[in-house]
């Protein structure tokens, strides 16, 4: 299946009014995996590592990091996030992947994923993490490397059920993040901006999504374990619109959810 997504990458992906495809496909740290470079117009995208397992040892995966906000120039002008592009890009990945499979996305670029994330919004109900549901996604961990290094930035991990009681188990999980979610910020729609931090620092507060979040300190707290030292610095507020926009997502979830 990863074979084809890599022939369709190799081919071009009709993406709205332009074609995502690769200009780029070369082998990865192993036999089994492959990097891809994708571009539009002529433009850097971004890149995609596709790795397609090893019997039935290491179930396939892929990644899409490096993304380019902007992938065409100013006089031809094609956003990412949001766009057909990422959809086109998305879909196909999903697509390709079996039960079980995975996905790492890179959210460094987008502003609102970064900031729902980091206020404690549950994956699904997140911008980017909303799109992975809807294509079948239904475990998620968001993986946070402060240093970067090797490891990138920022991703949020979906997974695919492996089969239908791994997918009722996960939905019911993500049920439950989502009521308190919306329950913590009820109201909070017609706050002002600072009215709006407060109410989704209460949804991030101790124990609240720390298992879809992976968020450290959110973990640490859940087991009652004390607080560890941060040199990090506090999550950024986050606007009205962003946090009106999760609990839409968060409600609209909850609705398609009902047993």
């Amino acid at each position: 299946m990863l074979k084809d997504f890599v022939e369709r990458l190799h081919t071009g992906i009709p993406a709205g009014p332009a074609v995502l495809a690769a200009t780029r496909i070369w082998r990865g740290r192993f036999p089994e995996e492959q990097n891809i470079e994708l571009c539009c117009r002529g433009k850097h995208a971004c890149f995609v590592k596709v790795y397609h397992g090893w019997g039935k040892h290491y179930r396939p995966w892929i990644e899409i990091t490096g993304i380019s906000g902007e992938v065409a120039g100013e006089n031809d002008r094609l956003l990412y996030y949001g766009s057909p592009i990422e959809c086109a890009l998305l879909e196909a990945a999903a697509r390709s992947l079996p039960p079980a499979g995975k996905i790492f996305v890179s959210y460094g670029g987008d502003i609102e994923t970064v900031r729902a994330l980091a206020r404690g919004v549950p994956p699904p109900a997140s911008r980017l993490g909303a799109l992975l549901f809807q294509l079948g996604f239904t475990w998620f961990k968001d993986w946070y490397f402060p240093e970067g290094l090797k490891e990138g930035g920022e991703k949020l991990q979906g997974e695919k059920p492996l089969d239908a009681a791994a997918r009722c188990r996960q939905l019911a999980g993500i049920r439950r993040e989502l009521e308190l979610f919306v329950t913590r910020n009820a109201g909070a729609r017609s706050s002002t901006n600072g009215q709006a931090a407060g109410a989704l620092q209460a949804s991030a507060a101790p124990g609240a999504g720390a298992e879809a979040t992976g968020n450290p300190a959110h973990a640490a707290a859940s087991r009652n374990e004390p607080p560890q030292p941060s040199n990090t610095t506090p999550a950024p507020a986050m606007p009205d619109e962003y946090l009106a926009r999760a609990i839409e997502r968060a409600r609209s979830l909850l609705a398609s959810l009902e047993p």
